[in-house]
């Protein structure tokens, strides 16, 4: 048998209508194709394959955008781990796909019997759906809408920054000739200046080392040092807030987890028929029938 298949070139074909998927899983599905013995399996992808490429003929290519293989993402939230913004966002994304899929098969107006239970067997989701959007938008990044706490936390930091800003610049023009270079240099996730090394028993403050040539220390003023540390627990304050969020979302991924494991293995095997349908509808193909001869 492998021997027909390589006279064939099989596994060539595969790799031209992978080209045609559009997300990795349905590339994989597609390459792992296998000749099958099964008449009762022959006869339901012919069946189905003979929808598609129809459908497909009469209706154009489907669009399987935002589709990605979140099964990763899924088992870590079932581990009722925290995920990261981005991975939540890939979930939304991924939920949102699910929709126009089905939306598009819902928009034609030829009836597929073959293909119907598949459409069919896609879930919305759309409690999930709108509460990743309402925390993060069409983004990877929480919202400030996400909470109030957290709208309050980063208004307080952006006034708190705008103020600090303000104050460094007042303090670099009144100690200009105290300072080496006008600059701002962070250190150890700290602002500072960079005065002479003669000027650092004259103001009040805290050195945070020299510099590479040692004509340069890293000063951070006292009134600077309190803003800092204020705004540092304002930030650890948003990311605690964040983390919250995340959680509430991660949860809410885990009770659905089985809903979207169930809806990225249908829409692995919809990307993989597409593919060969869009394949076969540009070298003009036709899909094989089945007889009883032996």
């Amino acid at each position: 048998m492998n021997n027909v298949i390589e006279k064939l070139e099989f596994n060539l074909v595969l790799e031209q209508i992978a080209a045609f998927a559009s997300f990795s899983l349905g590339k994989e599905e597609v390459l792992n194709t296998k000749p099958s013995y099964s008449k009762l399996i022959v006869s339901r992808n012919l069946a189905l394959m003979s929808d598609a490429l129809e459908c497909t003929i009469k209706n154009g290519s489907f669009a399987f955008t935002g589709l990605s293989d979140i099964s990763g993402i899924i088992q870590h939230a079932e581990k009722s781990a925290t995920l990261h913004p981005e991975d939540i966002a890939l979930v939304g994304r991924f939920i949102k796909g699910v929709q126009r899929v089905k939306a598009q098969f819902d928009a034609v107006e030829e009836k597929y019997d073959h293909l119907n239970d598949l459409f069919e067997s896609l879930m919305g989701l759309t409690s999930l759906d709108q509460a990743i959007y309402h925390a993060l938008g069409d983004g990877s990044r929480v919202l400030d809408s996400a909470s109030a706490h957290l709208r309050e936390t980063r208004r307080a930091i952006s006034q708190l920054e705008g103020s600090i800003d303000k104050k460094l610049q007042d303090y670099m023009q009144k100690h200009k000739d105290s300072l080496s270079e006008n600059i701002i240099s962070l250190q150890q996730g700290r602002q500072t200046f960079l005065i002479k090394p003669s000027e650092k028993n004259k103001l009040e403050g805290t050195i945070y080392g020299a510099s590479a040539s040692g004509q340069s220390l890293y000063f951070e003023p006292s009134f600077l040092s309190r803003y800092q540390n204020e705004l540092n627990q304002l930030k650890h304050s948003e990311n605690m807030e964040i983390d919250r969020i995340c959680g509430e979302l991660s949860f809410a991924i885990k009770e659905e987890s089985v809903e979207l494991l169930a809806n990225l293995e249908t829409t692995t095997l919809l990307d993989a028929l597409f593919a060969k349908a869009a394949w076969a509808s540009k070298h003009d193909g036709v899909v094989a029938s089945l007889n009883d001869d032996h």
